[in-house]
C-alpha cells in the first residue's frame, strides 16, 4: 500500500491501527535521525517523543487536497517539532545559567540572581520559632501576673532559656 493510501486510511479510522502502525514503521529512520542529533545530547528521549507525536500529528491534520507530498509534510512537521523542543529547552537552560550566573563574574555583567538572595536563610527554622513563640505568648498570659511578671519577654521572641536568664 502506498503512504497516501495508509494516510487516507488512518484518517478515516478505518483500521487505522495498522495503517498508523506501518507509517510509523516507514519513518523510524527519519524520528531517529532528527532525535540523535549532536546538539540534543541528552534530550535524546523527549526528542524521539516529539517526533513520534509530530508524525501522528501531521497524520491527522494533512489535506490531500492541498497538493503537498505525504512524506515531505511529515518530515517537516518532525523537523520543526524536534527543532522547537531544542529551543525550548536551550531557553530554559539559558535561564537557569543567567540564575546562576553563568560561572564567569570577570565579564563584568550584572550579578548572578541567585547571588543577591539571601544565602543564609533557614525558612522552615525561622517559621518554626515564630510559631513556637507564639505559643509562649499564649502559655504566658494563662499563667497568674505574678508568676508572668518573673519571665523575660525574651522568651517569646524564641530566644533561649539560657540566653533568657542571663
Amino acid at each position: 500500500m502506498d503512504l497516501h493510501t495508509l494516510v487516507i486510511t488512518a484518517q478515516q479510522d478505518t483500521d487505522a491501527g495498522s495503517s498508523m502502525a506501518e507509517i510509523c514503521r516507514r519513518f523510524t529512520g527519519l524520528v531517529k535521525k532528527h532525535a540523535y542529533q549532536p546538539h540534543l545530547k541528552g534530550l535524546h528521549e523527549d526528542a524521539m517523543g516529539e517526533g513520534w507525536l509530530a508524525v501522528v500529528q501531521a497524520v491527522r491534520s494533512f489535506q490531500p487536497a492541498a497538493g503537498v507530498p505525504v512524506a515531505g509534510y511529515i518530515e517537516s512537521r518532525v523537523k520543526f517539532a524536534v527543532w522547537n523542543l531544542f529551543k525550548r529547552e536551550r531557553r530554559r537552560w539559558e535561564r537557569e545559567m543567567s540564575l546562576n550566573g553563568g560561572g564567569d563574574d570577570d565579564e563584568g555583567g550584572a550579578l548572578p540572581l541567585l547571588n543577591l538572595l539571601a544565602a543564609d536563610a533557614d525558612v522552615p527554622a525561622a517559621v518554626e520559632a515564630k510559631l513556637n513563640a507564639v505559643k509562649v505568648r499564649q502559655a504566658l498570659s494563662g499563667l497568674p501576673e505574678k508568676t508572668a511578671a518573673g519571665f523575660d519577654p525574651d522568651i517569646a521572641d524564641g530566644s533561649t532559656f539560657e540566653r533568657c536568664g542571663r
